[in-house]
């Protein structure tokens, strides 16, 4: 557990503790409402690591058309290596296992064949 968190939660505790004895009322209504403050708080930072993971994501997939322009592929190319990458990504939170490379590349040719 990082320093911060441990401060802060030192800081929560020790308010609680203050208006518990303070202010009896007000603390029965802190407390009543913590739990609502805790799913908040679960789904902001939920909401902040399924955004830098896409960030990261969204990176390597930049570095990666940028090498295969480089490389001198074609866009056609470009965009069958980027499908059948993001076939292999295991996103953030799903419980679906990501496709080897093998197996995506079938899955690839397999959809784009049926599309012809």
């Amino acid at each position: 557990m990082s320093k911060t968190t441990s401060q802060t939660r030192a800081q929560r505790r020790s308010y609680e503790k203050f208006l518990k004895k303070t202010n009896p009322i007000a603390y029965k209504e802190w407390k009543e409402s913590s739990i609502e403050r805790g799913k908040r708080f679960e789904e902001e930072q939920t909401q902040f690591i399924e955004d830098k993971h896409t960030e990261a994501l969204e990176s390597i997939q930049n570095k990666m058309i940028q090498d295969l322009r480089e490389q001198g592929k074609t866009q056609e190319e470009i965009d069958k290596h980027v499908s059948v990458w993001v076939k292999t990504i295991k996103p953030w939170g799903s419980v679906e296992k990501p496709l080897s490379w093998k197996d995506a590349v079938k899955e690839y040719e397999l959809e784009t064949s049926s599309n012809d």
